[in-house]
């Protein structure tokens, strides 16, 4: 017999508009519509407020495999932090990102090899997606999809060359990318 046990505890936060899980630690970080962090601890109950972590929209974050945490506000501002919520790295953007993923390097039997936690993806003005080093934050890249398929509402990449994206009015297509160049080689199938 599996028993399930569910936590609760107080944020103390208002307005939440991100959560994510670090993968290799209990941790959880939340950011808010004002900018704030919290970082909690499950394992230790230990709760870190970061007030003022933004100043906006904390819009989307992920982990890297160091467990640094990337950060992306609605005003185009990127910030590293470690697991204290310093930051280790700001960087003000050109275009605001969100649903940021680290773009893989290569497979690894089935499963796929983050990448060198330097390059990160992102939605760009709905139509588009970005590519950005965090170290070279002059290098922003975008991939143009055509407006008539609506706002790109997902995306997912399946190897270090191909992308899958899905749009707001119903379509999904498969492509087929040099992440160097960041272009558009082939689209492979679409619906």
């Amino acid at each position: 017999e599996s028993s399930q046990e569910v936590t609760f505890f107080d944020t103390n936060l208002r307005d939440p508009s991100f959560m994510k899980w670090s993968k290799f630690e209990s941790i959880l970080a939340i950011g808010t519509l004002k900018g704030n962090l919290l970082l909690y601890n499950h394992v230790t109950k230990r709760r870190i407020p970061i007030m003022g972590k933004h100043p906006g929209k904390i819009v989307s974050g992920v982990w890297n495999s160091y467990n640094q945490l990337v950060l992306v506000s609605e005003d185009g501002s990127l910030t590293v932090s470690n697991v204290a919520g310093d930051t280790l790295n700001q960087v003000n953007l050109t275009n605001t990102l969100s649903e940021i993923s680290f773009v893989p390097c290569g497979k690894k039997g089935n499963e796929l090899q983050q990448a060198n936690d330097n390059i990160l993806c992102g939605i760009s003005d709905g139509a588009s997606l970005s590519l950005f080093e965090i170290d070279n934050s002059n290098d922003l890249q975008t991939l143009d999809f055509d407006v008539k398929n609506g706002d790109i509402v997902s995306y997912e990449w399946v190897d270090t060359d191909f992308v899958i994206v899905g749009w707001s009015r119903g379509k999904v297509a498969a492509y087929t990318v040099l992440v160097n160049t960041f272009e558009i080689v082939r689209e492979r199938w679409s619906h």
